[in-house]
C-alpha cells in the first residue's frame, strides 16, 4: 500500500463576533448589577467589560460601548459566539428592558495548523514577492496575504496562523489552498553536528569501536566501527604507529 499524507486539519482557536444591542447603555448601572464586569473611563473612551467564565466552552470576554455596540471574543465556533453574546444581551437586558440581540455578525476566526515539516522562507518569499512579506529583523513569521482578505502567518517550524476568515469552511479552503503552496519549500530539519569533544581521545575508546592491533605481518591495524551514532565501519591498515596515530587524529578532527 503506498502512503499519502493528508493535508493537516486546522483548529479555531478564537472567534470574534459583533452584535448590536439596539438602544443607548449606562455602563455605570451595568456594571453595578452585572456579575463579572469591569467599568473602564478614559478622556476618550468608556467601555464596560463583561466576561462568562463558566461553563467552559462559552468561556469568552465582551466589551460594551454606550452606542450599545457588544463586541465578544475568546469563543472558537460560530454558533458558541451567538449563544454567547445572546447571553449577555440578556444580563445587560436586565438593567436596560429595551435591549434587543440584532445584527449578530462574524468579524473574524483565527485558526493554527502544523504542517508537520519545516518551511524555507526564504526561498518562498523570494518565489511570492507579490502577496507576501518578511522581515526576520522584525518578525520571524513571513506574512502571505491571501485573496478575500485573509492572513496566513508562516513560521519557519511549520506552524501557520490564520486570521482575516468569516466563517470555518473559509479556514478550511484557505489551508487547502495554502498547504500545497508551502509544501514546495518544505525542508527537512538539519541534522545536529556532532560534539567535538566526543574524539578529543580516541585512545581512551578503544572498547568503544575504536581498536587497534598488531597484524602477523609487522603492520598496524586500525578498525572502525559505530561510533556515537556515526556508522563508518571498515579496517585500515598502518605500516607504522606514525601512520596510525595521524589516521586516529584525522578521525578526531
Amino acid at each position: 500500500y503506498e502512503y499519502v499524507m493528508s493535508t493537516p486539519i486546522p483548529s479555531v482557536h478564537n472567534v470574534i463576533a459583533t452584535c448590536s444591542l439596539a438602544c443607548g447603555l449606562n455602563l455605570r448601572q451595568v456594571a453595578m448589577r452585572a456579575k463579572n464586569a469591569e467599568h473602564c473611563t478614559n478622556k476618550s473612551t468608556e467601555t464596560l467589560t463583561l466576561r462568562i467564565l463558566r461553563p467552559q466552552h462559552l468561556r469568552c470576554t465582551a466589551t460594551i460601548y454606550p452606542s450599545g455596540k457588544l463586541r465578544v471574543a475568546g469563543t472558537r465556533s460560530e454558533e458558541t459566539a451567538r449563544i454567547s453574546a445572546r447571553r449577555l444581551a440578556r444580563a445587560v437586558q436586565a438593567v436596560h428592558p429595551q435591549v434587543r440581540f440584532i445584527d449578530f455578525k462574524i468579524e473574524t476566526l483565527m485558526a493554527s495548523c502544523d504542517t508537520g515539516f519545516m518551511i524555507h522562507l526564504e526561498k518562498l518569499y523570494n518565489d511570492s514577492r507579490n502577496c507576501c512579506s518578511f522581515e526576520p529583523e522584525l518578525s520571524p513569521a513571513l506574512v502571505y496575504r491571501m485573496p478575500r482578505g485573509i492572513v496566513c502567518l508562516i513560521y519557519r517550524s511549520g506552524k501557520m496562523l490564520m486570521t482575516g476568515a468569516h466563517s470555518t469552511d473559509e479556514v478550511q479552503n484557505a489551508f487547502k489552498e495554502m498547504y500545497p503552496i508551502v509544501q514546495m519549500f518544505g525542508r527537512k530539519e538539519p541534522t545536529p553536528a556532532m560534539p567535538k569533544g566526543e574524539f578529543d581521545d580516541m585512545r581512551a575508546m578503544l572498547g568503544e569501536g575504536v581498536g587497534q592491533e598488531q597484524s602477523q605481518a609487522g603492520h598496524r591495524k586500525v578498525t572502525l566501527s559505530k561510533l556515537t551514532g556515526m556508522n563508518c565501519g571498515g579496517e585500515f591498515s598502518c605500516h607504522d604507529d606514525d601512520d596510525a596515530d595521524s589516521l586516529l587524529d584525522a578521525i578526531a578532527d
